[in-house]
């Protein structure tokens, strides 16, 4: 029921049957209250936009620099982690791989092996071992490709965060492969548990950037598509 402005009667609809006055709705600013048309696009008192991108981010009460910054954040939180694991890996390599189970004796660490120390790299095991420097070292070539995607504002981002994914659950293969050739009366050492802990780490870190990511693409989805390439 309205309240006609202009002679007093109550009515429904969108005009007074007595005095033929349209009724205009009303609408109160989120942002400072004042009372405004209901078709209006912008408050009169302080510029609020009730339509479109600006009423989205305003009424969130976060501005659009602060959103485009986490878009940004977004883009690129998957790579950086990988790039990050692929660097401390290179530290992981140089714990032993087995030790004496009594003597808590290393029994070489993958560098070692690669070079020969301890250990014979022939067949199968030398794979092994290779397999995770060999990731590492891939892992590092991706990342500086991902620096220079980013620097060129080149697209594709999508699909590195995909290989990014992938390489992490290798590690995991990798670490996992490191255990199952440890000596038969030896103990794991802290390469491949550190492999594996941090490749588990990083790789649920992954997974949870990237759904929150589609969220909140998905509620900005009409910000510059170039930053979310």
């Amino acid at each position: 029921m309205h309240i006609c402005p202009e002679c007093g009667g109550k009515f429904e609809g969108r005009f007074c049957p007595d005095c033929g006055a349209h009724w205009v709705e009303k609408k109160n600013c989120p942002q400072c209250g004042t009372e405004v048309d209901g078709a209006a696009r912008f408050c009169g008192s302080c510029g609020y936009s009730f339509s479109g991108r600006q009423a989205a981010v305003q009424s969130g009460g976060v501005s659009e620099a602060s959103i485009k910054k986490t878009a940004i954040f977004y883009k690129y939180a998957v790579v950086v982690l990988f790039g990050l694991l692929s660097a401390l890996s290179f530290a992981f390599f140089a714990a032993p791989v087995s030790k004496d189970p009594f003597f808590g004796m290393s029994a070489g660490s993958v560098y070692d092996r690669l070079f020969g120390k301890e250990g014979d790299l022939s067949g199968f095991i030398g794979m092994v071992h290779i397999a995770p420097v060999f990731l590492s070292v891939l892992g590092v070539l991706i990342f500086i490709g991902g620096i220079v995607m980013a620097l060129t504002d080149a697209k594709g981002f999508n699909r590195l965060d995909q290989a990014c994914l992938t390489f992490f659950i290798l590690y995991m293969i990798a670490s996992i492969g490191l255990m199952a050739t440890v000596e038969e009366g030896m103990k794991v050492g802290a390469c491949p548990v550190l492999m594996l802990i941090f490749s588990i780490l990083f790789t649920a870190a992954a997974i949870t950037v990237l759904v929150l990511r589609k969220r909140f693409y998905n509620r900005h989805s009409n910000l510059d598509d170039q930053i979310f390439s």
